[in-house]
C-alpha cells in the first residue's frame, strides 16, 4: 500500500480526509493528477490534510489472500498515520476497505463509500468465472496504461449499454 499526502500551504489543517483507493480499472499513474487538482481545490477553500491510500497498479486479489488480513494490515497503516480526528472516510476501494468503517467508527466525522463490490468467497476465486473477470480487469487496465480511448469508449458503451456500436451515433 502507497500513502499519499497533501496538506494545506500556509494554514494549519482544520480537517482530515482518509482516501481508500484501491484502483481496479484506472491505474494510480492516471488518478493521480486529479487528486492534486481535488487537493488543490480544497486547500483553496477548506484547510484540509488529505490522505490517499492506494496501490500503485490495478489492484486485484490473489488467490489465498484473506479480505480480513488485508483489512487488518490497512488498519495497521492508518493507526500509524498522523491524522487529525474526527476525520472524514472515503472508501473507494470496491468495497476491499468497506469493512473498515465499523473498526474506524469512533474516529469519524463521516463517510463515503463509493463502488462497495468485489467482495468474493474462496471458492469464487478459485472458479473459471473469476479468472475470466480478473483477465477482463486486467485488460482494462492496460487499455488505460496504453490510453487507448477508442478501444476505452467502445468498452464502456457496450458496459452501459450493450452496444458498443451507439459511438457511431
Amino acid at each position: 500500500v502507497d500513502v499519499h499526502v497533501w496538506e494545506p500551504s500556509g494554514a494549519q489543517a482544520t480537517s482530515t480526509i482518509l482516501w481508500i483507493n484501491m484502483p481496479v480499472f484506472i491505474p494510480w499513474i492516471l488518478q493521480r493528477r486529479v487528486f492534486d487538482a481535488f487537493a488543490t481545490s480544497l486547500n483553496g477553500q477548506f484547510a484540509t490534510n488529505l490522505f490517499v491510500l492506494t496501490h500503485g497498479a490495478p489492484y486485484v486479489p490473489q488467490a489465498g489472500c484473506q479480505l480480513q488480513n488485508f483489512q487488518s494490515d490497512l488498519l495497521k497503516v492508518i493507526d500509524d498515520l498522523p491524522l487529525a480526528e474526527p476525520l472524514i472516510f472515503v472508501d473507494s476501494s470496491f468495497g476491499v476497505g468497506t469493512a473498515l468503517l465499523w473498526s474506524l467508527r469512533q474516529r469519524l466525522k463521516g463517510a463515503l463509500v463509493v463502488n462497495p463490490a468485489m467482495f468474493f468467497a474462496q471458492e469464487h476465486v478459485d472458479s473459471p468465472a473469476h479468472k475470466r473477470f480478473t483477465a477482463d480487469v486486467l485488460g482494462k487496465a492496460d487499455m488505460f496504461r496504453k490510453r487507448d480511448e477508442v478501444c476505452m469508449m467502445e468498452q464502456f458503451c457496450t458496459w452501459v449499454y450493450g452496444d458498443s456500436n451507439i459511438l457511431e451515433s
